[in-house]
């Protein structure tokens, strides 16, 4: 797997779109850090992939086949989408028909109606079980009302087959376990979150990533223009951002931590014959939160 983000943010008073990959590869023969899971779909219009590399490609494909033919707009994304995904489907199923039948998936289709629907049944049940094999992050621009840009990144997942709208961010692969909180507890919202900030949140979330085994140590930030123009973070903004890591970031180990001996106390609980219910004060001290209460806009 991997983990791939992508996250809207502001610059200038216009709207960009910043991303964030690991470039490791895992395989039954082992792994290597080279594939690139940047892939663009036309002029605006960018993929991020995760999951096996050739089931990735092909959804690409199928993205690829969709937009070329169609202007994307706040109104048909989400079905030009899903459109792709379900062709995409379909190549599955004829696959799996052709290697498992020796027929394409319109003769498996006849051949079950002709047959006893009991004999059919398991074959059909692993067509509805075939899965995809990758996730993809599929981020553009499209025009509001007035005409401006706006971002818009829409997530393709492996596990439910659905196509879903990612306000703020979107994140794939089995590092999100680890990058998502991060993101979250700084209550990531993009119209309040300048380019250079989001650059460094993730560039923050996916290093903190790289615990889990799949995540790979390179790192990839691009962004993406309204115009479809693309930058990438050079190695002195690396420099830049890893100094801002070891200033902001959280640290491997806590130092200067001196417990005294008043900070712990007896236990008490209502079993307790002297505690009266009710009373039980050392236990449930409240105390006002080191941060704002956050929660998750997405």
């Amino acid at each position: 797997m991997t983990l791939c983000i992508a996250a809207a943010c502001i610059d200038k008073k216009e709207p960009r779109i910043v991303t964030c990959t690991d470039w490791k590869s895992t395989t039954a023969l082992g792994s290597s850090d080279a594939f690139d899971k940047f892939k663009r779909l036309k002029p605006g219009w960018i993929a991020l992939l995760a999951g096996k590399a050739s089931r990735a490609k092909e959804m690409v494909a199928a993205l690829v086949g969709v937009f070329k033919t169609e202007e994307v707009t706040s109104d048909n994304a989400i079905t030009l989408v899903k459109k792709a995904a379900a062709a995409h489907a379909r190549n599955l199923k004829e696959e799996y028909c052709a290697f498992r039948f020796g027929m394409d998936y319109d003769r498996f289709q006849q051949w079950c109606r002709e047959v006893n629907p009991a004999l059919a049944k398991p074959y059909v049940d692993e067509l509805t079980q075939l899965k995809w094999g990758a996730s993809l992050l599929v981020a553009g621009f499209v025009k509001d009302e007035e005409g401006d840009p706006q971002p818009l990144i829409l997530k393709i997942a492996q596990a439910s087959s659905e196509v879903t709208h990612e306000e703020h961010f979107g994140a794939i692969g089995e590092g999100i376990a680890v990058a998502v909180p991060p993101l979250l507890r700084r209550d990531y919202d993009w119209e309040d979150t300048p380019l250079g900030k989001a650059i460094y949140y993730l560039y923050e979330a996916k290093t903190l990533a790289e615990i889990i085994d799949s995540v790979g140590p390179s790192t990839s930030i691009d962004v993406l223009y309204p115009n479809g123009d693309l930058k990438s973070v050079t190695k002195s903004g690396y420099d830049y951002y890893d100094d801002l890591l070891k200033k902001f970031g959280p640290k491997p180990k806590a130092t200067g931590v001196k417990l005294k001996d008043e900070h712990l106390g007896p236990f008490e609980d209502e079993s307790d014959s002297d505690v009266k219910a009710g009373d039980i004060k050392q236990r449930s001290l409240s105390r006002p939160s080191a941060s704002p209460k956050l929660k998750s806009k997405r």
